[in-house]
């Protein structure tokens, strides 16, 4: 019996004080996963708030700029519309709002929306460019508008109408994907 009480002692309390500390232990390694967890979510949860904030900001500037370059270039000008001057002013300053809004937000977006976001700039400062060289020379300056001896006014027009179209929904596929819209 003596042997028998020895073999459990020897067996029983270690094992015993294994289970005490491992029983211990997961209650503190459980804590601590739930606390990591609780700040990781939380962190992704901002993180993904503010993409989403910034997504918004975006696409509300490139939808403005759009409105406006588009306007702006459009062979078919509405009569009693915003003077010629104005409307450039408005372009460019909306513009460049997207793009120094843009900039500043880049770290945002992974390099496929940078890409697309790229080629929506590029695009419309284009149409901008094209559209200030037909004025200033093609349009004779201080009129307003006029026929152009450039064809820039008709490049202008042609780059927003055929490629933005393309570029609008890109940007929308990607922006939805990021925010977990179908």
């Amino acid at each position: 019996m003596e042997y028998f009480l020895k073999i459990l002692e020897l067996v029983v309390t270690p094992t015993a004080i294994v289970a005490a500390i491992t029983y211990i232990m997961r209650g503190y390694l459980d804590n601590t996963f739930k606390q990591k967890q609780f700040e990781f979510e939380t962190k992704y949860s901002s993180l993904h708030t503010k993409r989403a904030e910034v997504i918004a900001e975006l696409y509300s500037l490139v939808t403005e700029t759009e409105i406006l370059v588009s306007s702006l270039v459009s062979p078919m000008q509405l009569s009693g519309g915003k003077p010629l001057k104005d409307k450039i002013n408005d372009s460019v300053a909306t513009y460049n709002k997207l793009a120094n809004f843009y900039a500043k937000h880049v770290i945002y977006f992974p390099e496929s929306v940078c890409k697309t976001m790229d080629d929506a700039l590029v695009t419309m400062k284009k149409s901008l460019i094209d559209f200030d060289i037909a004025h200033t020379h093609g349009m004779h300056g201080d009129k307003e508008y006029t026929a152009d001896d450039t064809g820039l006014w008709v490049s202008a027009w042609k780059n927003m109408d055929e490629k933005w179209g393309p570029i609008r929904k890109q940007l929308e596929k990607e922006f939805r994907g990021l925010l977990g819209v179908s």
